[in-house]
């Protein structure tokens, strides 16, 4: 589980969203920075300025696995793709959006593609205080 919590650079993340907010989504599946439920609230996962501000880690463990990010083509979801000898595997990254969903989802989902894996999900929200 410690591959789940490494930190990244910027430069090692995607975005996703749905026209309220959005979520910066690390290559290795951790959602590192997402204000909730608008871009002017408060920081539920913030790991990528600090360490210990939160982040929701996903991933499927592969021995030294290789990671990729694309988007599905006219889409707004992202996939990373975890390649390595034991096998791929895949998390499909998403936020509802539209007016067939007024309430507002992260949708996230990891899955085998070649050769069963187990995965690790780490969710660990800041801490908001209010004053």
């Amino acid at each position: 589980m410690k591959e789940l919590m490494m930190n990244m650079a910027i430069e090692n993340h995607a975005v996703i969203g749905d026209l309220r907010t959005t979520a910066l989504v690390a290559l290795n599946g951790s959602i590192d920075f997402m204000c909730w439920p608008r871009f002017d609230s408060p920081s539920v996962f913030a790991s990528l300025l600090e360490p210990e501000a939160g982040s929701f880690a996903l991933a499927p463990v592969l021995a030294g696995g290789t990671f990729r990010q694309f988007y599905v083509p006219d889409t707004n979801v992202l996939l990373t793709r975890v390649l390595s000898t034991e096998g791929v595997s895949e998390i499909s990254d998403f936020m509802t959006l539209g007016a067939d969903y007024p309430e507002q989802r992260v949708i996230r989902r990891v899955k085998a593609v070649r050769a069963p894996s187990s995965s690790g999900c780490i969710v660990h929200p800041a801490s908001i205080t209010h004053g």
